[in-house]
Formats: C-alpha cells, structure tokens, sequence
C-alpha cells in the first residue's frame, strides 16, 4: 500500500509476520542523496503497550506528535530526510539519513519538547551507501528509486 504525504512522496506501508510477532514497516520512496552519509536511528520504547505489542493509542499519539516534530527538522535544516520507520516489539524506530549529525542534534534539541521530554535514544552510524535503506526498500517489496 502506498501513502501519499504533504511532500508528493509516497510511503510503502506493510506488515511483517515473523514467529507471531507482527511489524509495521513504513518506508518511503525517495531518491538517495550521496550529500547525506550518516544514519541516526531513533528508538522509543514504548511505555505503554496495547494490542499485539504495539504502542497504545495514548502512546501513539504521542509517537505521532514526534514524527511532526522529526518532519519539521527535516525541512527547516534542510539536511535530513526521515526514511523509514519500523514499529513493533513494543519499540518504534525513525531512521534518517542526515549530512551533519551535530547540526541535526542541535534542531532535535530545539524543536523537540522537553517536558516532558519524549522517552527516546539516538544511535548514529556512517552509511554512505544507504545500505540499510535499501535493505527495507527490499522487505517492504518496494523497489528503490535509483
């Protein structure tokens, strides 16, 4: 299934059955960019688990309100773009591939809520290639955009 945003990009959105434990994979289909070499990874556990180990609505909410926040860093620094987001286990996972990691952490420090803050980790990582954007391209069956 695919889902249009604001951005006139499209989401492929499936659902994975591994040993009865279901996951949301939302990936979107965008061309990739060389410029942006480094992947921060954002992990939120959740602290309130509703059906089949997926966040409760109250919770989702919240994770919703966040990945405006994470869509509005991305315009405003204009170096960053969210590509997919996994969600399942009781964990919801943004990935981004950015150019500049301290000037990303910089915006998420600004326009990010701090109180209370959001309950997640940051994990960042040097990948030129987009290797684990394509590997998510292939799960989610959506071709990459070359």
């Amino acid at each position: 299934m695919l889902k249009e945003d604001s951005n006139q990009e499209s989401w492929h959105v499936s659902e994975v059955n591994s040993e009865g434990e279901i996951t949301i994979l939302r990936v979107r289909r965008v061309q990739p960019r060389l410029s942006l070499k480094a992947k921060i990874r954002i992990i939120w556990e959740c602290q309130e688990i509703g059906i089949n180990d997926m966040p409760s609505q109250p919770e989702l909410g919240r994770m919703t309100t966040c990945e405006e926040n994470l869509e509005a860093i991305c315009d405003e620094c204009g170096n960053a773009v969210l590509l997919f987001v996994i969600t399942g286990s009781g964990i919801r996972q943004w990935v981004l591939q950015c150019q500049d990691v301290s000037e990303f952490t910089m915006w998420l420090n600004k326009v990010l809520p701090h109180s209370p803050p959001f309950p997640i980790e940051l994990e960042f990582e040097e990948d030129k290639e987009w290797s684990e954007y394509s590997e998510m391209c292939a799960i989610s069956t959506m071709e990459q955009v070359d």
